[in-house]
């Protein structure tokens, strides 16, 4: 139900998206890469690094609101559903291509 790695230093972890996809809450951490794709609250969380009572608060949060988290469960699984490798190589062709015209 509830998927959280508050790792420091990870970046863009793959298996926030395989954790988003499997239709499980996903708490990551601010600052590392990953809290360019979450929105707190919205499709996951975001805890500040080491914060023990931060990520507590938010299991909680999870447990005691459970139509909330399953809302952002079904928007996140969603969202990472539409990450694909067709169309993240479509994004950089049509970035390669600005650049072309531009030049």
């Amino acid at each position: 139900e509830i998927f959280l790695m508050p790792s420091v230093r990870e970046g863009f972890g793959i298996v926030y998206l395989e954790a988003m996809a499997s239709d499980c809450v996903t708490i990551g951490t601010e600052g590392e890469g990953i809290d360019g794709f979450i929105r707190n609250g919205e499709n996951g969380f975001l805890v500040p690094s080491m914060s023990v009572e931060r990520i507590v608060n938010v299991v909680e949060y999870c447990f005691e609101n459970p139509q909330r988290a399953r809302s952002i469960a079904d928007k996140d699984r969603n969202e990472a559903l539409g990450l694909t490798w067709e169309r993240n190589a479509g994004k950089y062709v049509a970035l390669f291509n600005e650049i072309i015209e531009t030049k």
